[in-house]
């Protein structure tokens, strides 16, 4: 079978989505289509070939995880759409869905042979885009993975997480409030799960190198590194509370027991999950969202 979606790109939560699809339906004869083989096969231990070399020659496909139901994946739809044209199995597992225009992603979704979505409110995108079918509700596979200890990682009582992704400075009154706020009580580390290899927009190292550093926070690089995401679930369950933009650190939060909020700049996929398992929101609505770079890291606050 092969496996596509928006792995080996530097995203710990796609990959953490592949490591529960994987736990779920084991490796022997899977491959995965990835950005970067390589490092899908290091941290996977799984086949893997280029997006390139993607082809119709095996049995079946799986498009896994992740909000792929957005006009930004359409490609996978349409791979999936060439599998459905040779008559091979195809099934469209625990996709979360944004408000998509691309009428060919629709057409995937009804002609799969099995669908599953992640929350009740995926599946109402789903049937306001008119999609009536068998659809079922799976959970993020993330949730099912372990936690693995980082030996040698300390992680101190009383630390609080903080990630940031997709907003520059001058940042919002709100967000430097509260951050300052939780400096006075806890100790604060990053918590970051996208270092993306393609989107600079994405890469959530700088973006939250940046805030620490222009709140007088010391940013601990030693926590900040591609990790497996079973690693990254050992940090956050090791935490007194989480603050993040991210979906998927949210999951590792949730399915560890550990308190978390999401911070949010807008409606999207994010805050709709965050809904649907009642998690707190902080609304962030005056952020500068855009391209970040490397040369706001001396730019000062408000």
């Amino acid at each position: 079978m092969l496996i596509v979606g928006a792995y080996g790109y530097g995203n710990i939560g796609d990959e953490a989505v592949l490591d529960g699809i994987l736990l779920t339906f084991g490796k022997e004869n899977v491959v995965v289509c990835s950005f970067s083989p390589k490092d899908t096969k290091k941290m996977h231990k799984v086949k893997a070939i280029k997006q390139s070399q993607f082809s119709t020659k095996h049995p079946a496909l799986m498009l896994g995880g992740g909000t792929l139901a957005s006009d930004i994946h359409e490609r996978y739809f349409k791979w999936l759409l060439q599998y459905v044209k040779k008559g091979k199995k195809t099934v469209i597992y625990s996709i979360g869905c944004d408000y998509y225009k691309s009428y060919l992603i629709s057409i995937a979704i009804k002609l799969a042979d099995n669908v599953s979505v992640r929350t009740k409110t995926d599946l109402e995108i789903l049937k306001r885009k008119g999609i009536i079918r068998p659809i079922e509700i799976v959970p993020d596979p993330s949730f099912i993975i372990p936690p693995q200890e980082i030996p040698d990682l300390t992680i101190k009582e009383n630390t609080v997480g903080i990630g940031v992704t997709g907003i520059r400075p001058p940042y919002p009154k709100r967000l430097v409030t509260l951050i300052k706020e939780l400096k006075k009580d806890y100790n604060i580390i990053p918590v970051v799960s996208c270092i993306h290899r393609n989107n600079l927009r994405e890469r959530d190292d700088i973006t939250t190198r940046n805030l620490f550093e222009l709140c007088g926070i010391k940013f601990e690089s030693k926590y900040v590194k591609l990790w497996h995401p079973r690693q990254l679930k050992w940090i956050i369950s090791r935490l007194t509370h989480l603050y993040t933009m991210r979906k998927h650190p949210m999951m590792m939060a949730l399915s560890t027991n550990v308190p978390v909020t999401v911070l949010s700049c807008s409606e999207s996929s994010t805050t709709r999950t965050a809904k649907d398992y009642g998690v707190e929101i902080i609304r962030l609505d005056e952020a500068r969202k855009g391209i970040i770079s490397k040369n706001f890291l001396r730019e000062e606050v408000l």
